[in-house]
């Protein structure tokens, strides 16, 4: 089964479309994302809104991750998402 390049359907951040499922699955990356690769602490609540805390987890991302820009928006399959999805760890396969 092909893995999509993208999980998001259009750009979340600071004056962004920031539809609620897009927002929804970008906090709950970010929450999963390993705190060695800057995973937010606490985590974010997942309340569909793109706030403060939620801007400031994907600036802080961008940077600890070394993405080459620190602007803030996520945009689908350009290179914050792809570089925040291989911070997950893989499902081990039975």
């Amino acid at each position: 089964m092909a893995i999509p390049s993208s999980v998001m359907e259009g750009s979340v951040g600071l004056g962004e479309s920031n539809q609620p499922a897009d927002v929804t699955r970008l906090q709950r990356l970010l929450n999963a994302a390993p705190s060695a690769k800057d995973g937010p602490s606490p985590v974010l609540d997942v309340d569909v809104r793109c706030g403060p805390l939620t801007c400031g987890a994907i600036r802080g991302f961008q940077i600890a991750n070394h993405i080459g820009f620190t602007d803030g928006p996520i945009e689908p399959g350009q290179q914050t998402e792809p570089a925040l999805r291989l911070t997950l760890k893989p499902c081990a396969r039975s």
